[in-house]
């Protein structure tokens, strides 16, 4: 992932980790009755955002990526993400206790898993519409080399008035 995708991804990353961390909390304060969300919070949670973004730094690369080198940067990520937000979750309050740590855990594998499911449609969705576009530009080329006796354009007129 070159240095432009990965500012596209980090970015496109941010917001979803964001809007997903405010909705889990959104969804946490409901069950748990009496909590309430202090104005402060919404910057602990743009902070954990970016930490929780961080990880995606291991993706870049100035070469394309072969597939095992992808899935051990996914491996790698997923780790990352184990350490790090546990950590910054504790900093903020997000989770105490050994049964908060199991119900976070848990919580950042299945918001890591949602989030390269959504990036994974994303990027499907752009090589379908590169795919279509290449076969488009073949078939168009086929067609203009049927038409044509195969070696270019068709020079036969102007190479007749010149051996007049």
């Amino acid at each position: 992932m070159n240095l432009k995708q990965l500012l596209k991804t980090f970015c496109f990353h941010y917001v979803l980790i964001y809007g997903l961390t405010m909705m889990a909390s959104f969804f946490w304060c409901l069950a748990s009755g009496d909590t309430y969300v202090e104005l402060e919070y919404f910057w602990k949670i743009m902070i954990f955002s970016l930490v929780a973004d961080l990880p995606v730094l291991v993706f870049w690369s100035k070469n394309e990526l072969t597939s095992r080198q992808t899935l051990l940067r996914i491996i790698i990520h997923g780790i990352l993400l184990e350490i790090l937000l546990p950590t910054a979750g504790w900093f903020i309050g997000m989770w105490r206790g050994i049964g908060g740590f199991f119900l976070f855990f848990a919580t950042v594998l299945i918001v890591d898993a949602s989030i390269f499911g959504i990036t994974y449609l994303k990027t499907s969705v752009e090589a379908g519409n590169i795919n279509t576009a290449l076969r488009r530009r073949k078939r168009e080329n086929e067609k203009k080399e049927e038409e044509s006796d195969g070696f270019g354009k068709d020079n036969r007129n102007s190479q007749s008035e010149q051996d007049v």
